[in-house]
């Protein structure tokens, strides 16, 4: 089976856009919920002074991290009214055409890493 594949967004919230933000993320992750069963992840987490996100997201493999990205269409520029991309890091492999999508999504001036190569680990269902 192969290593599932981790993607972290960082974001810098827009000033006064915090709450206009939660709204849109939180009807984002409900739609996501019901139509990408294999994203085994989509959560995030707020800076304690309510600037910066963190949005992590956790995918059974690469097919599953392209079919998500690609559903996501107009969104990630939509929610570019209330944040701005500061950094993403990718943990395992993510396909030619994934990485294409994300660098389209954030733009040249976003830093991307990806650490590739798995050492051990897994991820818990929630039934386990």
């Amino acid at each position: 089976m192969p290593a599932p594949i981790i993607l972290i967004s960082n974001q810098r919230i827009k000033p006064e856009k915090l709450d206009a933000y939660r709204a849109n993320y939180a009807g984002a992750v409900e739609r996501f919920q019901k139509t990408r069963p294999q994203t085994l992840l989509h959560s995030a987490y707020l800076s304690p002074d309510g600037t910066d996100v963190s949005v992590v997201m956790a995918f059974q493999d690469a097919d599953a991290m392209e079919t998500h990205m690609r559903g996501l269409g107009a969104s990630p520029q939509r929610a570019q009214e209330w944040m701005d991309f500061v950094s993403v890091q990718i943990f395992g492999s993510p396909n030619s055409a994934t990485m294409e999508l994300i660098k389209d999504m954030v733009g040249p001036a976003v830093p991307v890493t990806i650490n590739a190569e798995p050492i051990a680990g897994y991820i818990r269902g929630s039934s386990d």
